[in-house]
């Protein structure tokens, strides 16, 4: 042994071991050091054991490697058992549980169990029994709760080193651990574990890498497995099989490729899931490999393939069928089949077209079984789990659609840590909330106190301390005669409408179910102390949710599915299930496929006039999906049938009718003109939804005078100024006015198909038509009828919890986008917007909202309409802005993601908070994320200027500090805008002749130029020309484009990579006073700094400057210079000075212009 706290453990451990067997004796005392002996009593200690074991053991040992403890620090435990310490000093709150020598499983099982509570919150615990130490870590992921031993270390052998020396045993040989571990290496393994600084750096920084870093290979490795089984198209060698599973499907007459990939999809999915159920105990272990052994051994006898004698009868006949029900041959109580439980009709109920028309051969199935369902080729570092799934499910989504188009879809899986924050800020408020209310109207009902009084006591509580005290009995919220407060609780949290409209895999949904439930226990603890809940109470309460609380909606029917089979598995996850706690529920009814951007709902303000016409049928809808609920399988084929031949053909009809959003569609074939014109309803004129038709030539040649007379003979018009005249005009209206014609429609028809057949090219501006809803992504979602329960009176849609992952880029198709155009955002090529807009539109006033989006709806320009929304439409609002680099929130995805959360306001009378742009890597992700911090950015959005109205930009603040720069910046009373011109500005003799060059694409460093230093004819065009009217506007302009400041004034307001006028003009520059004043250091430090940059000057695509970070100290002196003419304080200079510089912007960095830099400046 080498360290300080090496020796002092030795000393602890001598010490207490000499204690130990003067108390209990020789005899005693070697078998607790064997580890025979567990039950130390009080009389053989003349103490309480636990408490003995902490004071000469536990305790010391703790503050031998430097850590601190709080004891008890939630008490002693009125009616819960709860922590024995909690370490204090720490960058995590760590609880500790301890027991008395040899009883580490009892420990570790409490800490477990401490981990869970929702009332407790800390994801770490260190249990001990003094000789054995393990930290542990809670991982929930929404589909499954785990417990991570990152650490442990084991004490005998030294101990028994320690007792032999001491003369207290003889031979040592029996005392060993199952390693045969030296006693000196099992302290120094000790410390290596649990000392402070060593500890506090693995748990910010190494633990959360590692799990990530392992997760991540987990998702990858069996993505490749999975593609390359399924379709033979991963990416990796090393793979040698045959064929693949598509190649082995046998499919029904007429069935296409596409159809044919989702029953692989399906297939294997279906066979995860029944995996699954063996590993929550509701099939035996090894199930399935049993059934791929039984026919191996007797296929000859068997009808059928593997699939077909096998596998189909288990989706299609057992699982979804009461054992009563099933056909004849699958009711031998004395056959494998009676071991299948039925869990619900309509688990696997076939999606496809003549799905049970499919078969698959046996040459890849048994293999796949094996080696990805039974994970015989995979080097997990688990097991297979949902939320596994869930990641690869969107990889998959991601996989095909670039197949078929290039383009990523823009789906991704959310990461723990950013669901969590969605968590923390959308979900808990609710649930808080909902808990109050409660308390405070059964409590006040029942004259045990006022409702103020209650809120008042409630106000400044965290979620986490309410529920502690209704576990532990403390307060108004634990008082004895509050159980009816409790249950009431209870049901109103498994009565909160959650919604995720872009549900994808399920994640969220699995997810606010588990943190509602988590909430749930915690009352039951209340009511139950220190009595076990059962796993019947607990299914129920899961239940509940599922059937009642949660909804989800996705365009991906593939997607739905897998969000139905988690939530599934979610119920009965950590509670054992029986046959006698009846089937599973039909949650597939919350559950549903659908385009969610387009139906009704058509805006916030809509009245649904239409729909109320549909009330007594939607009415029954209501009744049939409650019914089904209630496990009436036939109501929802029933409710199915109305819907669809009676409510959304003429709602679909009615929903583009009342779309008033013009756009235009050039169209140059016959067919699709046909096509358009045939949606047109005969029932209304046609200008209603083309109201104008303007033609050209396909060659963009003007019109002949032939092209005229016959233009002229259909109504059409032109400028007869211009000359040549390349198109022509008809004012649809004006020609069905036109007297002679008998029918004006099939005459525009004719006219229109003549034209184009003639090698015209037509533009129509027009509104939504049917042929739109056709064409769109999947179906329309109108929301009253899909889900009557959450409709109000008026048939407006209030949910209370909006929480999500929507998609993200410009990836609407023209028929979709011809539907949103009616959006406030209908103009904004990001569906991510339409996505914000919808859920403020569907989220009851005084809901909370939670999304990951594209951080451009904060810079973009165009985002304007969204940026507004959100600004006025959430209350306490907060927006997580991130960068993507040095690491990206999302693995192997680039966009900049914001976490917007908030809560609706009527009114347009929103807040909101922003972080900084928030910059990690792989070791400080844990770290800064559990740390953001936010503030006010009132005042502070960009426009034509700071503060000037328009939505330009939201700033991203972060801080008091930046939030006193950029005041001070707005307050200014010049700016840069006012003092230079483009060069499509510049006239000659105007003056402005002082030339100064900036590049559009930026880092971490701006580099603007003083001269054009590239050859000639080799300038980027991304370099923009800016004119001065003087040279010393010329360089305090370059110095200040090139200054931390306006680094810092960039982060704020834009995307850490590109740099437009809009926020170079906003920037201030010093009055002409000022200028003059400190003429002779702008000019001394311009010099020194260009003379600097041009000697790193590079200027090929891979760096533009090299070594650009040693241009530091000197752009430090720009700071100090032109950071008090803008009103900064040294406080201020210092901190624009250390921005980012733990990045590339620190001269211990060696930071420079990287490639991907370089390539978007170009």
């Amino acid at each position: 042994m080498s360290s300080a706290e090496a020796t002092e453990v030795e000393d602890v451990l001598t010490q207490f071991l000499r204690n130990l067997e003067s108390e209990v004796g020789s005899h005693d005392f070697e078998r607790i050091l064997r580890g025979e002996k567990t039950n130390i009593t009080r009389a053989e200690l003349g103490h309480g054991p636990e408490a003995w074991t902490e004071d000469n053991l536990i305790w010391p040992l703790i503050e031998a490697v430097s850590l601190e403890k709080e004891v008890r620090p939630f008490g002693s435990g009125n009616k819960q058992s709860l922590p024995d310490f909690e370490i204090t000093n720490l960058g995590k709150e760590v609880l500790g549980e301890n027991k008395t020598p040899n009883n580490l499983d009892d420990a570790i099982s409490d800490i477990e169990e401490y981990l869970d509570r929702k009332s407790l919150g800390p994801d770490y615990g260190i249990a001990t029994d003094g000789i054995e130490w393990q930290l542990i870590k809670i991982e929930t992921m929404g589909d499954s709760t785990d417990y991570v031993v990152l650490k442990s270390a084991n004490l005998r052998p030294a101990m028994a080193e320690i007792a032999s020396r001491e003369g207290l045993v003889g031979s040592i040989t029996d005392y060993s651990d199952d390693e045969g571990t030296a006693g000196d290496d099992s302290i120094e393994a000790f410390v290596e574990a649990f000392e402070e600084s060593t500890l506090n750096r693995f748990i910010t920084k190494e633990a959360p890498k590692r799990l990530r870093d392992r997760r991540k290979q987990d998702v990858d490795e069996f993505f490749d497995l999975y593609i390359e089984l399924l379709f033979g198209e991963s990416d990796s060698e090393g793979f040698n099989y045959e064929t693949t599973l598509f190649n082995t499907i046998r499919t029904p007459h007429g069935a296409t490729d596409d159809e044919k990939r989702l029953f692989a999809i399906r297939l294997t999915n279906r066979l995860l899931f029944i995996k699954f159920l063996e590993e929550n105990n509701v099939l035996s272990e090894g199930f399935l490999r049993s059934r791929v052994s039984h026919y191996s051994e007797n296929s000859e006898e068997l009808g059928g393939g593997l699939y077909e004698s096998q596998i189909k009868p288990i989706i299609y006949g057992l699982l979804d069928t009461p054992k009563g029900q099933r056909k004849p041959r699958y009711r031998d109580d004395n056959k494998w089949f009676s071991d299948v439980p039925y869990l619900n009709g309509g688990l696997f109920y076939p999606a496809l077209d003549r799905e049970l028309g499919y078969d698959v051969d046996d040459r890849i199935l048994p293999v796949l079984i094996k080696d990805l369902i039974e994970g015989h080729e995979l080097d997990l570092d688990g097991e297979i789990d949902p939320a596994l799934l869930g990641s690869v499910f969107e990889k998959t989504i991601n996989h095909i659609e670039e197949g078929k188009t290039q383009e990523d879809m823009g789906a991704y899986y959310t990461p723990t840590d950013a669901t969590q924050i969605i968590v923390e800020q959308s979900i808990d408020p609710k649930i808080r909330e909902t808990l109050i209310d409660c308390f405070a109207t059964e409590l006040e009902a029942a004259e045990i106190a006022s409702s103020e009084e209650v809120r008042q006591y409630a106000d400044g509580l965290s979620l986490e301390e309410l529920l502690l005290d209704v576990e532990d009995g403390k307060g108004w919220f634990g008082r004895p005669d509050a159980e009816d407060a409790i249950e009431e609780a209870v049901e109103a949290l498994a009565s909160i409408d959650i919604l995720d409209p872009a549900c994808g895999s399920g994640h969220f949904l699995t997810t606010a179910m588990d943190e509602v439930f988590r909430a749930q226990l915690s009352l039951k603890r209340g009511i139950e102390g220190g009595s076990s809940i059962s796993d019947k109470y607990k299914y129920n309460l899961k239940s509940d949710l599922a059937l009642n609380s949660i909804y989800g909606v996705d365009v991906d029917e593939i997607a739905v599915e897998i969000a139905k089979l988690r939530t599934w598995l979610k119920i009965l996850e950590e509670n054992r299930w029986d046959e006698s706690f009846g089937r599973l529920p039909n949650i597939d009814v919350n559950i549903k496929s659908g385009n969610s951007l387009v139906g009704y709902p058509i805006n916030a303000e809509d009245p649904n006039t239409n729909i109320t016409d549909f009330g007594e049928d939607i009415d029954l809808v209501e009744d049939l999906r409650e019914e089904y609920r209630d496990g009436d399988f036939s109501s929802i084929q029933e409710a199915e049938d109305l819907l669809d031949s009676e409510i959304r053909p003429v709602l679909n009809q009615e929903y583009v009718d009342e779309l008033d959003g013009e756009f235009t569609a050039t169209i140059e074939e016959r067919g699709a003109l046909e096509n358009l014109l045939d949606a047109v309803p005969d029932s209304n004129p046609a200008h209603l939804k083309i109201p104008q038709v303007r033609v050209r030539r396909e060659s963009g040649e003007g019109l002949s005078d032939d092209d005229k007379e016959i233009l002229e003979e259909m109504g059409f018009e032109w400028q007869e100024w211009r000359e040549p005249n390349k198109s022509a005009t008809l004012d649809v209206e004006d020609f069905e006015k036109t007297p002679g014609e008998v029918n004006q429609r099939e005459a525009l028809r004719e006219n229109l198909l003549e034209l184009v057949d003639d090698h015209f090219s037509l533009t129509l501006t027009r509104r939504p038509l049917t042929w739109d809803i056709e064409r769109s992504l999947g179906t329309p979602f109108h929301w009253p009828v899909e889900f009557p329960e959450v409709a109000e009176d008026d048939l407006s849609v209030s949910f209370d919890i909006i929480v999500g992952n929507p998609p993200y880029g410009d990836v609407l198709s023209e028929p979709d986008k011809n539907l949103v155009s009616t959006y406030k955002t209908g103009g904004v090529n990001e569906v991510a917007s339409q996505f914000v807009e919808r859920q403020l539109d569907l989220l009851a006033e005084g809901g909370q909202f939670g999304n990951v989006v594209t951080l451009a709806i904060a810079y973009e320009k165009a985002q304007a309409p969204t940026k507004e929304l959100v600004s006025n439409k959430l209350n306490d609002a907060r927006m997580a802005c991130f960068a993507n680099r040095p690491s990206q929130l999302f693995a192997d995805a680039q966009p900049r993601p914001a976490i917007v959360s908030g809560k609706r306001v009527e009114g347009d009378n929103g807040t909101m908070e922003t972080t900084r742009f928030v910059r990690f890597t792989a070791e400080t992700r844990e770290e800064v994320m559990s740390d953001l911090s936010y503030e006010d950015t009132e005042g502070l959005h960009l426009g034509e200027r700071i503060g000037s109205g328009e939505q330009y930009s939201i700033p991203k603040v972060g801080d008091a500090t930046t939030r006193s720069i950029l005041e001070k910046l707005k307050n200014q009373s010049r700016f840069l805008g006012d003092e230079y011109k483009k060069s499509s500005e510049k006239e000659s003799g105007d003056g402005y002749d002082n030339l100064m060059w900036r590049r559009r694409g930026a880092g971490y460093w701006i580099h603007p130029m003083l001269e054009d230093l590239y050859p000639q004819g080799d300038t980027p065009t991304s370099m923009y020309e800016m004119y001065f009217d003087s040279d010393l506007k010329r360089k305090i302009a370059f110095i200040s484009l090139q200054s931390s400041l306006y680094y810092v004034y960039w982060m704020a307001y834009k995307n850490g990579r590109n740099m437009d006028w809009m926020e170079t003009q906003a920037f201030p520059m010093p009055d002409d006073e000022t200028l003059e004043e400190h003429a002779s250091e702008i000019e001394e430090v311009a010099d020194r700094l260009w003379e600097a940059m041009e000697n790193r000057f590079v200027g090929n695509i891979r760096q533009v400057f090299e070594r650009a970070v040693e241009l530091k100290p000197i752009v430090d002196d720009v700071d100090d210079l032109i950071g008090p003419m803008f009103g900064l304080s040294e406080e201020e200079v210092q901190y624009v000075k250390d921005y980012d510089t733990e990045h590339e912007r620190g001269l211990d960095t060696g930071g420079s212009i990287t490639l991907e830099e370089a390539v978007s400046s170009q």
